[in-house]
Order: C-alpha cells, then structure tokens, then sequence
C-alpha cells in the first residue's frame, strides 16, 4: 500500500492543468473556475492511499508549510500491514514530497470516532504556500453557512469510488447540537457525540451538499472578518447529519504537536500522542 498526498496550491497552479478538475456539490455539478480555488483556498489538499488493485482518498489542509491537518481515521493502517513504508509519498501535480511522520490524536477510537483528527509532517515543506487559517477560540456558529470542500466521492457508502482529481464542494449549514446529541443518545449514529468537540449540521436533503466517501478530512470554512476560517474537518455521518470535528476545540493539541521533535512512523501510528 502506498500513501500519496495531492495537494491543490495555489502557487503551483500554472502546471496542475485544473480546468474541468473541480466541480459544485449543490446539485448542479456547476463548474467552478480553477482559480477560484488557487487564489482563495489554496491550502486543500488530497491524500491517496493506494493498494496494487484499490485506492483510498481523504481530504485535508496544510496548516503550515511543513504540516497537513486531517482525520485521525485516514492515518491508521490495518494491523495486518506489511506495505513498504519508506514509499509513502506526497504528490502535487509533479511535484513529489516524502511525509516524515504523523501524530494521532490520543484518544482516538476507531468504533466511535472519537478524537477523530491528526496531523501529518512533510520531510519537505512547501515554502511560500498559502496555509489555512485555524479558529482559535470556540464560535456558536448555529445557523450560519459554511463551505465545504473535498475529494470524495457523492455517495458515503463508496459504492462509487472517489477521484483523487475531482474536488467538490458546497454549502453546509451548522445546526444545533442539539439533534445529533439525541441521536447518538438513541444508538442512531456513532458517538459519543461531544458539543464542545463536535458541530453537528442540518439534514442533508435531495440537492444539497452531502459529505461522501472520501471527505474525510475535508475542512469546514467559514468567513470572519474578510478572511476565511477553518472551523471543522469531516469526521463521518450520523443518519443524515453529517458531523465535524471542532478545530477549536483542538487548538492547544494543535500548537503543541507543531512544536514535537520525535514522530509516529507509520504504520505504527495507533494512539500516538
């Protein structure tokens, strides 16, 4: 199995041919002019893990020129893994990055979802591209619009499988927490559901936007003052809501695991701290 990373910068725009690449989640399948993109959201990025007949895609973003911020559940390898590791890469277009480990949040948990974010560490960085911007303190946020972004595919239950060079996106609207707390209390979803580490979001009906197969990872953005913020990343689905992780709610961890010397070397990677 070999893990590649495609990442969706801006500043390598001119050389990733990106016309016909990205496309509306709303429905329409509009097509969304590439630069829209390169010049504000520059920080997206792909990963793909890949097996000789298979291939698995999450999402995320660069959150500083040597990190990726994703899903904990898109670092952990099966326990019966025996691919070689020192091939893990991270392609962009042509460029090739070799990833020098990663960090899984500590009490992740694979049943439940729990803690369901990681970072992963570049050998080499990307100076000079544009990285995402984290919210820092917990917002309400209920009843705003979001926009969501990933290169999963349009069903969650991978019957059709994802493309690493589609990106999709659209509109996502934050609910209470009110109705994902209660269906997790009933055993309709996966939990625990946490308020204070999870934003639940509004019924995903016929033409909106649904998060998919492959999502994992995307992030959440919302508009703050002229500047786009990533409040969440896509953790999974409970019934029809789709959940997501709270960046805010991890921004101590965050800032502390930026500042580590010593990594997690996959596949080993299970609970690392």
């Amino acid at each position: 199995m070999l893990l590649r990373f495609c990442a969706v910068l801006g500043i390598y725009a001119p050389c990733c041919s990106g016309e016909g690449r990205i496309y509306g989640n709303n429905g329409s399948h509009r097509e969304v002019n590439w630069n829209h993109y390169a010049t504000s959201y520059p920080f997206l990025v792909s990963l793909v893990f890949e097996a000789p007949d298979d291939h698995q895609i999450c999402s995320g973003t660069l959150i500083h020129e040597d990190y990726v911020l994703t899903a904990a559940s898109c670092c952990i390898f099966p326990e019966n893994y025996h691919g070689d590791v020192s091939s893990l890469v991270l392609r962009m277009s042509v460029w090739l990055h070799t990833p020098s480990g990663w960090r899984v949040a500590r009490n992740f948990s694979r049943e439940t979802y729990r803690d369901n974010i990681a970072i992963i560490r570049l050998m080499t960085p990307l100076v000079g591209v544009p990285v995402a911007t984290l919210e820092q303190k917990q917002g309400e946020h209920v009843g705003e619009q979001a926009l969501v972004a990933g290169w999963g595919a349009s069903d969650s239950e991978c019957k059709v499988r994802p493309k690493p060079s589609v990106l999709k996106e659209g509109d996502k609207q934050i609910a209470s927490f009110l109705p994902c707390y209660l269906q997790t209390l009933l055993g309709r979803g996966k939990g625990p559901f946490e308020p204070s580490r999870h934003i639940c979001t509004q019924e995903v009906q016929s033409g909106s936007a649904g998060m998919g197969c492959g999502d994992e990872g995307a992030p959440m953005l919302l508009r703050a003052n002229g500047t786009t913020v990533q409040v969440g990343l896509y953790s999974h689905k409970s019934g029809l809501r789709d959940i997501f992780v709270r960046v805010s709610a991890y921004a101590d961890w965050i800032n502390r695991v930026l500042t580590k010397q010593h990594w997690c070397q996959p596949p080993s990677c299970v609970g690392s701290r």
